[in-house]
């Protein structure tokens, strides 16, 4: 699907820079840190979800841990 992004001043200096510091275009500095951040994002839920299942089992998992 085809999209326009129109950043501003300080978003284009960034991607501009992001770019530079990545030796590829714009377009696929864009691209490549929308895919890390969905990444680290993905990576918070797991370690959310992981988070809540240690606090809801832990007298379980005590348990199991003493058997």
């Amino acid at each position: 699907m085809a999209m326009t992004v129109r950043p501003g001043d300080d978003d284009e200096r960034a991607i501009a820079r992001l770019a530079a510091r990545w030796g590829v275009s714009k377009h696929a500095a864009i691209l490549r840190a929308v895919r890390e951040a969905d990444e680290r994002a993905e990576e918070v839920d797991i370690l959310a979800v992981s988070q809540e299942g240690l606090v809801r089992y832990a007298g379980l998992l005590e348990r199991l841990g003493t058997v």
